[in-house]
């Protein structure tokens, strides 16, 4: 049975005896009966049945014939408890989560639980004994496992508080000490015949692998688990449980560890499913110059709302860093951006030559350079924390310093700028290439609506709308005339009817 221990420890036995091994094999030897030399905790027709070790390190071995007995990792020594039962009862001990020793019976066909009062059992078979050489063993190590990403580290503390004649102090025992770099400092102080002795232990990461030949292998070979134990020197059967603190610390990526963009609490912003680039400000996947707009539909999920920038103004985004949704630290290294639709109409406000560089940096075109266009490499590939070299380290070696500087930082110079002549959406995709950053890909995307163009007078709305006015005007002008024609027509019509009336009368009389 394998124990959890600051270094490998295994318990063993056959029908009689149980033997130990600890401390990746320094002490070992059968355990023995306290006060004597016995190592047979059974004997004859009786056997070892079952061994069981709790989350605190007590141990309980049940023989065939119900016999108990108690020890503790890390100790040589077991003291008999009674069970409680006869020996012909079918019985099996187990504890649970908390350490509470139950005794499980089966008797008639159902199975009977008891909770074993294992510390009143204890101190009735070592009644006569001298009791623990300590008062109390304290610490503040909370979990089982503690993550550590590159560049992170822990702090732990343990207290041991005994009698001032006491000679005792606290262990420190590491397995896969080499992943991590160890430190311990110790306090100890006396008080009224007491002393109070309290151990800091840290561990921390500190690997430099920006100029490894292999990036990957050398990030894997540096992973790994370091488990660590805190323990009093001088232990007793009779000491209260925990007797020693177990945990271990994983090196490598935290679970769920990722990057978020920061936004403003209250960013609001107008749904659209899609948006056109202008063939004037893209270039194709290949490098070849396009002859058509391309259309792209938005991924809302994916991107949310877009950070709102205005044309005037530079913007250096900002991120963090979470393990899951639990919110962990500012992002305060360097990354880098590609526009996932190839827009080109948006640069770079720093010059290499600006920003201090002491040979030429790298870039986008320069890395795309050095990729074999037959290959189809990923363009998410082309440049990270495995290829990244920065410019700052070497003594000047020439170059073209008044390229555009492409590697971005939170508390760096280096923004990006947009034209003031149109609007536009842009998709950026972040890579963080600083190789001593983190163990994990720490890569995301996000969005970017670029506002503030003054848009060119657009006369054809107006132009419409006078000329509809002035048609329909003329229209009802000839209407207007035309019913002003045909209402004097018969007006006039009438009249010559009148007249030729009138004549015809004044005819008429006359021949009379």
């Amino acid at each position: 049975m394998f124990q959890r221990a600051g270094r490998t420890s295994f318990l063993f036995w056959n029908q009689y005896t149980v033997y130990y091994s600890y401390n990746d094999g320094q002490v070992n030897g059968p355990m023995t009966l306290y006060g004597s030399n016995n190592s047979d905790l059974a004997s004859g027709q009786d056997y070892i049945q079952q061994l069981v070790v709790s989350e605190y390190g007590d141990i309980v071995i049940l023989t065939s014939t119900n016999d108990m007995f108690y020890g503790k990792v890390k100790l040589s020594t077991t003291v008999q408890i009674d069970s409680g039962e006869l020996p012909s009862a079918d019985l099996a001990v187990r504890f649970d989560a908390l350490s509470r020793l139950y005794l499980l019976k089966l008797e008639g066909g159902a199975l009977m639980r008891r909770l074993y009062p294992l510390k009143n059992e204890i101190s009735s078979a070592m009644h006569l004994e001298k009791l623990c050489p300590y008062y109390h063993f304290v610490h503040n190590v909370d979990r089982d496992l503690y993550e550590v990403d590159m560049g992170e580290g822990i702090s732990v503390w343990a207290e041991l508080i005994q009698p001032g004649t006491e000679t005792g102090w606290i262990e420190v025992q590491i397995h896969g000490s080499d992943l991590l770099m160890y430190n311990e400092s110790t306090d100890i102080h006396y008080y009224h015949g007491t002393m109070a002795q309290n151990k800091t232990v840290s561990f921390k990461h500190n690997r430099d692998y920006s100029s490894v030949p292999d990036y990957e292998i050398a990030k894997s070979d540096s992973c790994g688990i370091s488990c660590f134990e805190l323990k009093p020197s001088k232990g007793h059967l009779l000491c209260p449980s925990p007797s020693q603190i177990i945990s271990c610390i994983s090196v490598g990526c935290p679970r769920a560890r990722h990057i978020k963009l920061r936004r403003s609490v209250t960013e609001e912003c107008d749904h659209f499913d899609n948006y056109t680039i202008s063939r004037d400000w893209y270039v194709n996947a290949d490098g070849t110059t396009p002859t058509v707009d391309k259309v792209i539909l938005y991924n809302w999920t994916l991107l949310d709302c877009p950070v709102k920038v205005k044309n005037t103004e530079n913007y250096l985004p900002q991120f963090d860093l979470y393990d899951g949704e639990d919110f962990v630290r500012p992002m305060t290294t360097n990354f880098i951006l590609r526009e996932e639709y190839g827009r080109t109409d948006y640069a770079y406000n720093s010059t290499m030559a600006q920003v201090g560089c002491n040979c030429e940096a790298q870039s986008w075109d320069k890395m795309r350079q050095l990729v074999d266009s037959s290959t189809g490499a990923n363009p998410d590939t082309i440049w990270g924390p495995q290829n990244y070299r920065s410019c700052f380290l070497d003594s000047y070696q020439g170059g073209d310093l008044t390229q555009p500087y492409e590697i971005l930082n939170s508390s760096g110079v280096v923004s990006l700028t947009f034209p003031a002549d149109h609007d536009s959406i842009h998709i950026f995709h972040v890579t963080v290439v600083d190789p001593n950053y983190s163990y994990c890909n720490l890569q995301t995307s996000f969005s970017v609506h670029v506002y503030g163009a003054l848009s060119t007078p657009n006369f054809m709305p107006l132009g419409i709308s006078v000329g509809t006015f002035v048609f329909a005007i003329l229209i009802a002008l000839v209407a207007s005339y035309f019913i002003f024609r045909k209402a004097s027509m018969e007006e006039f019509k009438d009249r010559m009817e009148l007249l030729n009336m009138i004549l015809q009368k004044e005819g008429q009389t006359t021949h009379a």
